[in-house]
């Protein structure tokens, strides 16, 4: 973008309220207006607060790309406050704010998508692959007013046979998928009044970026965000719609926000900033035959005219890699950098052919499999580890590290610890716990404790933002609590943040807060001597404990708690036939003689309670869990030690990395070398993700919840070599030289898309793909090389794609070798 606007970008920038569409063309310095549109209204608005902006992006690339050009515009302090965000990024965020309303673990784990075909797996579900885009798909398509919570863990939504294994499955692991993750928001959002008028109520100002690839499921979302909010910018362009098979239809999208917005401002920004006039040129030929093109570029003043376009026949597949292959070294040896170089395919199976030929002429270049940084054995290996010292129940890295680190244990091993240990309340982390090994039994803690039970109440659930309004606990002396004042704590505390919408929930209001809440720092301090050095429990009390840490810090009162129990997950282990574990759930299950109430003396004497229901329950099981772990426990020594050592030492996550890689990661052979090279990598990665300000455990969940969501693309920019990449994986990229191949009948458009034309005489694939192909053209800055074969690789005779006639006389045709 230049450094003055022009009057399409002004006109986006100073539009501030309202609801407004921006149509923005490929190349149109889309990233740098919306940066200058969201300072101008911080500027412009003296009571725009940075912390009630949102933006949502495509891909974590983008995001990072408008958070440095925010930093650039409005600084980095305010930059910092904002929510800058990925979808699905923020669906955690959302479910991390309220777990026990999305009947998740305080804790819960994100589940990539190779972790959930391995869950699949371990289950014999056949086609895992296709089954976990199968429960996808029915969970984006359930309308949101129909999302349950109770629906997902009863693992009933899309009537799979497998479906109740699968979610138990996850309850054990304490984790959600991909699915359940924007499911789960919707449900949450759907039924839990509190969560609805909290983020309903969270942004004044909020831009939606690749509104062309948005799902109805994800616009579903955004519509309680925007609820309020006084501005509302949707960006996109239509042309660019490459994921309908994925589910997005951006024009009944449109309809959508019209009917809940309207009325909707439509902006247009045409100029192109990136590419040369030539380029622009085939680029609009092949746009002319959209039968619903929206958008319209023009060159902007002062691009160079440039070369025409190319698109070269070759005889066959091999000799076209071969021929692209020369190409991109001439280009390398006239000076060219490799990371401006690219070739973009439409499968991964096409650019096979390519890569081979760049291997042959030894051309560094990465191809999707590079990108899958986070999904490398070696990397995966140590963050699994990671997570288990700071986590000592995560269920699915203990099954990964035990299969590969911990000798003698095979997959058999693992099945047997489960079907053993299962009945009677026995998990395989169970293993990986010093304390539970010395004691034999996890449920120890439950045996006439010496601790502190506490509750909070919160105007929120972040514990680097919100505060506690509310605090009780109580002192049990050998599991039993007297019921003497000495023996008990209880104050509200004045609040600066409005309870709002959680109001409705524990009955406390701001006049009360005012009238009745004592100075929090003074309360604090006075927990701090009440809980003295005494471990704590509560239930779900992993979330009082940040809380307490987290607003202690900022008030100057350090608090450092230890865990004597959580009746969450042990009563996730004993009582398997709860509707859900909630607390009032579990009183009402068990007939416990105390109302929660959400206040929280009621809910910790209601847990106090459940402690000792759940300590008699733990006795029938004892034997056989002792029998188990003094079987299982010493092929897990050496492991369960250094885990033991690294958690006394709250190492910081990038530290925690390296002593990992150096002390329990051992890798030999021929792959060994690259194999510590990525660790060492990782490490860098994770120490420019850490920040210091937060304890070491939650920097590190924040770091493996950005890990679990990344995208292929996301680690583009560190790459080495020339880009092979599928168009797919090119939106939002660009590159000097771009070499496109396969341009067949069968290649682009896909075989299956031509059968579907062909059989029932369905246009909308073509559609589709020929807008793929635009996205693969746009791409390229100065050059671009088309290319096709006669011949594929069994043989068969191929036909130039019917997309190439559409090109016109904007390529120059080439015959090649």
């Amino acid at each position: 973008m230049p450094i003055v606007p022009t009057d399409e970008q002004r006109r986006v920038i100073d539009q501030r309220t309202g609801t407004v569409l921006v149509l923005a063309a490929v190349g149109s310095g889309k990233t740098t207006t919306l940066a200058h549109r969201i300072a101008h209204a911080l500027e412009a608005d003296a009571h725009l607060r940075p912390e009630r902006l949102l933006a949502l992006t495509f891909t974590n690339r983008a995001a990072d790309h408008m958070a440095t050009s925010l930093e650039e515009i409005a600084g980095p302090v305010a930059t910092a406050r904002m929510t800058i965000s990925t979808f699905h990024a923020l669906c955690a965020r959302i479910l991390r704010s309220d777990p026990a309303g999305a009947g998740l673990a305080d804790d819960f784990r994100i589940l990539d998508e190779d972790d959930t075909m391995e869950l699949l797996r371990e289950l014999d579900v056949e086609a895992p692959k296709d089954s976990m885009f199968a429960l996808a798909e029915h969970a984006s398509a359930t309308p949101m007013g129909a999302c349950s919570v109770q629906t997902w863990h009863r693992g009933q939504l899309g009537g799979f046979e497998w479906g109740p294994r699968y979610a138990a499955a996850l309850a054990t692991r304490g984790a959600v998928d991909f699915a359940g993750l924007v499911y789960l928001t919707r449900a949450l959002l759907t039924e839990v009044e509190d969560a609805r008028g909290r983020w309903s109520t969270a942004y004044d100002m909020v831009l939606v970026d690749e509104v062309q690839d948005t799902h109805l499921s994800e616009y579903e979302v955004m519509r309680v965000l925007a609820a309020q909010a006084s501005s509302l910018c949707l960006v996109g362009d239509l042309d660019q719609t490459i994921y309908a098979w994925r589910g997005s239809a951006p024009r009944a999208l449109l309809e959508h926000l019209e009917r809940d917005f309207g009325p909707v401002q439509p902006l247009h920004m045409t100029r192109n900033f990136r590419s040369t006039h030539r380029i622009l040129e085939t680029a609009s030929a092949l746009a002319s035959a959209m039968p619903d093109r929206s958008s319209h570029m023009r060159p902007s003043e002062g691009l160079d005219v440039g070369t025409i376009p190319t698109l070269t026949c070759y005889s066959s597949i091999e000799t076209e890699a071969a021929g692209i292959a020369q190409a991109i070294l001439a280009r390398l040896k006239s000076g060219a950098a490799p990371g401006r170089l690219a070739v973009l395919g439409r499968t991964h199976n096409g650019l096979a052919q390519i890569a081979e030929a760049l291997k042959t002429l030894a051309i560094p270049h990465t191809t999707v499999e590079h990108f899958k940084f986070f999904r490398r054995a070696e990397v995966k290996d140590a963050l699994a580890v990671a997570r288990l010292v700071y986590d000592r129940h995560d269920e699915v890295a203990a099954r990964r590290i035990s299969l590969r680190m911990v000798r003698n244990v095979d997959r058999a091993a693992l099945r047997r610890i489960r079907d053993d240990g299962h009945p009677v309340g026995l998990r395989l982390t169970d293993l990986l716990d010093a304390a539970t090994i010395r004691q034999g039994d996890p449920f120890w803690t439950l045996d006439r404790p010496d601790c502190i039970v506490l509750d909070t109440e919160t105007t929120g659930f972040d514990p680097d933002e919100d505060e506690i309004i509310e605090v009780a606990a109580v002192r049990l002396r050998g599991g039993t609590y007297s019921g003497k004042p000495q023996d008990r704590f209880v104050a509200l505390l004045r609040n600066t943040i409005p309870v709002g919408a959680s109001e409705a929930v524990h009955q406390i209001s701001d006049a009360t807060l005012a009238a009745e809440g004592q100075d929090p720092r003074t309360v604090l301090e006075g927990l701090r001597e009440f809980i003295g050095r005494q471990p704590v429990a509560g239930h779900n009390v992993g979330f009082d404990r940040r809380m307490l840490e987290g607003y202690g810090a900022r008030l100057g009162v350090p608090l450092q708690l230890r865990v004597c129990f959580d009746t969450l997950p042990m009563a996730r282990r004993l009582v398997l036939d709860a509707r859900n574990h909630k607390l009032g759930t579990l009183v009402d299950h068990l007939q416990i003689p105390f109302e929660p109430t959400h206040r929280a003396l009621d809910d910790v004497l209601a847990t106090v309670e459940l402690a000792t229901r759940l300590a008699e329950r733990s006795k029938a099981g004892h034997s056989r869990r002792w029998s188990i772990l003094a079987r299982e426990n010493p092929a897990f020594a050496r492991l369960r030690s250094a885990l033991e050592g690294w958690a006394n030492q709250s190492i910081r996550p990038a530290t925690l990395i390296r002593t990992i890689t150096r002390e329990v990661l051992k890798y030999s052979g021929p792959d060994a070398p690259r194999r510590f090279a990525n660790l060492e990598e990782l490490a860098l990665r994770v120490e420019a993700m850490d920040d210091p300000a937060i304890p070491a455990a939650r920097a590190l969940r924040r770091i493996l919840d950005r890990a679990a969501l990344v995208r292929d693309v996301d680690t583009l920019d560190g790459a080495p070599g020339v880009r092979v990449l599928t168009m797919h994986q090119s939106k939002g990229l660009e590159f000097d030289h771009v070499w496109v191949p396969g341009l067949v009948d069968g290649g682009i458009p896909s075989w299956f898309t031509v059968k579907r034309h062909n059989d029932a005489g369905d246009d909308t694939g073509i559609h589709e793909e020929r807008r793929l192909l635009y996205v693969a053209l746009t791409r390229a800055r100065r050059d671009l090389s088309l290319s096709w074969h006669r011949r594929g690789t069994r043989g068969y005779g191929k036909s130039l794609s019917r997309f190439g006639p559409e090109l016109g006389d904007t390529v120059r045709p080439i015959a090649g070798p």
